[in-house]
């Protein structure tokens, strides 16, 4: 039976979760079934060509074939949405260096988010409050991932991944005054694991 080389997935993969060559394989399947939208050894150069700036963009079993409609390369419609967390939104807010940590907050860094507005009735009087915790960065400007020897990033905005209720606050907040951003250690690998909850003002 003629027999051509697919790249499979070697691991279970999730959305929003980067391919690099090292979750992927080649495998032998029947030529006969190869279908239009597979990935194979004679349609690109490399695998790692095939995976470069990719992300994936609907789950894949370990074994499934890849396929042009399960990811997403970085230059195309849809990446920022593959990147978010399924139940997640993506939202951007204004920045400069001061409210920035002065460009040291790169993608996929961890933030709080400091509301300061001026006290209603008292313009002297101003008031800053932490509105939210452990905010995952997605982007600053058009920067969507921190390359090897990227330091600093200084933009005009951030895109933040927040659920539904956080995108409201932060909206609101926007209009109230101005956000700040102020970046967390990296957490360790376990308790990146544990999801982070709202902490917004009742």
């Amino acid at each position: 039976m003629p027999m051509s080389d697919v790249l499979v997935a070697s691991t279970s993969l999730q959305p929003g979760q980067a391919l690099t060559a090292d979750a992927v394989r080649w495998q032998k399947w029947p030529s006969s079934s190869v279908d239009s939208t597979f990935i194979t050894r004679a349609s690109i150069t490399s695998i790692n060509d095939a995976v470069k700036g990719t992300v994936v963009r609907s789950p894949i079993i370990s074994g499934q074939p890849i396929t042009n409609t399960a990811i997403v390369h970085a230059d195309a419609a849809g990446f920022m949405a593959a990147m978010l967390t399924p139940g997640m939104r993506a939202i951007s807010i204004p920045i400069n260096a001061d409210s920035g940590a002065g460009g040291f907050i790169l993608p996929n860094d961890r933030v709080d988010l400091i509301l300061t507005r001026k006290v209603s009735g008292d313009s002297s009087h101003i008031v800053s409050s932490i509105i939210l915790k452990n905010v995952r960065v997605l982007a600053v400007d058009q920067t969507f991932k921190q390359e090897k020897d990227t330091k600093t990033v200084v933009g005009k905005t951030a895109t933040l991944e927040l659920g539904p209720v956080q995108a409201e606050l932060v909206a609101r907040a926007v209009e109230q005054g101005s956000i700040s951003l102020a970046l967390r250690p990296n957490p360790s690998p376990r308790a990146m694991m544990r999801r982070y909850r709202c902490t917004c003002p009742s």
